[in-house]
């Protein structure tokens, strides 16, 4: 890699999100980072909010602090990870990919590095999907505009979570809430992308929500 390239140029700060106890996850991924040139004073980590067999609610609001933090930044675009991403692809391809974002003039409001997809369309950007239905939130860039209407979905989002706790319900009745769920009524009416191929997917560890060892394929 030639010195002083690195492949997000155009991403004005890199978020990830960490538990305090996770320092192994914060190692690693610091290390992702490094292999792809990343200059460390782009990153900003975000302390997970960590909630004993409610992963799913500390989850949401870790993003929650993420998005408002970016919303009340003078940055423009930014990229929220996950701290256990890993890139698949090399990082020319990647530089490339992100380039083609504001060389195309997408206008996008999210664009997905990583995600686990159902309905999409193609784009006039061969290296982008229109995405109308996708989950997982390990990494996906945020423009400015769009931060508003992001953050109150992840406020409705966590609030119906928590309230859905309180009334005793289990997961399977508030999982609809989760942001990667919530945010589904976003996607059909903005410029919601992903990259394809995939930029990168969750590195196989042991998860804080699961509770265990998980093998991940985005």
């Amino acid at each position: 890699m030639r010195k002083g390239f690195h492949p997000l140029d155009n991403i004005d700060v890199v978020y990830y999100i960490n538990l305090d106890h996770r320092t192994d996850r914060k190692d690693l991924f610091l290390e992702e980072m490094q292999k792809m040139n990343i200059p460390p004073h782009k990153i900003i980590r975000i302390p997970g909010v960590y909630k004993p067999g409610k992963g799913d609610w500390g989850c949401s609001l870790s993003h929650l602090h993420a998005i408002k933090s970016f919303h009340e930044s003078n940055y423009q675009n930014c990229i929220i990870f996950e701290d256990d991403f890993v890139f698949t692809q090399d990082p020319s391809f990647v530089h490339n990919a992100i380039q083609s974002v504001f060389d195309k003039n997408s206008n996008y409001d999210v664009c997905m590095l990583s995600c686990s997809s159902g309905k999409t369309e193609p784009t006039t950007n061969p290296l982008l999907l229109k995405l109308y239905e996708g989950q997982t939130t390990s990494g996906y860039m945020v423009s400015k505009p769009f931060s508003k209407t992001l953050l109150q979905n992840y406020q409705e989002s966590t609030q119906l979570i928590e309230q859905s706790y309180l009334r005793g319900k289990g997961y399977s009745i508030h999982r609809d809430f989760c942001i990667d769920q919530y945010w589904k009524r976003l996607q059909p009416v903005s410029n919601w992308l992903v990259f394809e191929p995939k930029l990168g997917k969750q590195r196989d560890s042991f998860s804080d929500i699961q509770g265990g060892f998980v093998k991940m394929t985005v």
